[in-house]
């Protein structure tokens, strides 16, 4: 059913919703993401699923899947991407025959739905480091990221090998990873887009380059004067 909603749904159109003024429509294909990793980390042969609707029906009708209605439990910001993002997707579902209502949650009541499972559909952001491998997090086996349950001894078994090969291979076990997931579709993959973390070359302190946690010790940033 995922492999069904990740043809059913039109990335570029949403891209050029909600990036057309950011970044340049031409580049469309380098931003969509066939799998969680970054164009650095994954296999440049590895192409996202193309908007298909019939492959979306002929999937829907083989696990005898009928449209219905759904709830959308995340946690956004008026007006910001994701809150775009989210509104272009419940469109495009309804055009699919399929409702989906999206209550206002704030952030401590949308982790505790991602906690508890209580949930049927809800949108995510990641960040990657290039030297971090965050898919043990969000796919392993049990993990405490891995809220949608997914479950394959075969990456599992990828994820020990990452850790136990010589650094000059890991890149391939990563494509594998990768390519894996691609296939499995636990989540439906949107966009892996640049961000960009900077900050003055005199300061100082516990400054760490990480988008997703960049102004964690901010309380102890300091600059000599």
């Amino acid at each position: 059913i995922r492999e069904g909603f990740t043809y059913a749904l039109d990335r570029r159109h949403i891209f050029q919703k909600v990036y057309g003024e950011v970044y340049d429509p031409a580049d469309v294909e380098h931003y969509l993401a066939p799998c969680p990793l970054p164009p650095t980390l994954r296999d440049p042969e590895l192409k996202q699923h193309p908007f298909a609707i019939s492959e979306a029906n002929r999937l829907f009708q083989e696990a005898q899947f009928t449209p219905s209605h759904y709830t959308l439990k995340t946690f956004t910001i008026g007006g910001s991407d994701s809150d775009k993002i989210c509104a272009q997707f419940i469109d495009q579902m309804k055009d699919r025959d399929i409702q989906i209502d999206w209550p206002n949650l704030n952030q401590a009541q949308w982790e505790e739905a991602l906690r508890s499972g209580n949930f049927e559909i809800s949108f995510r952001q990641w960040f990657f480091e290039q030297e971090t491998n965050i898919i043990a997090n969000l796919f392993a086996t049990g993990a405490s990221g891995n809220f949608v349950g997914y479950s394959n001894q075969e990456l599992d078994k990828l994820l020990q090998k990452y850790e136990n090969v010589p650094i000059t291979e890991r890149l391939k076990v990563m494509h594998e990873m990768g390519n894996l997931i691609n296939r499995d579709c636990p989540y439906i993959f949107l966009f892996s887009l640049p961000k960009i973390a900077a900050y003055r070359n005199d300061l100082l302190g516990e400054v760490i380059i990480n988008p997703d946690s960049f102004f964690e010790f901010i309380n102890l940033w300091y600059v000599l004067r």
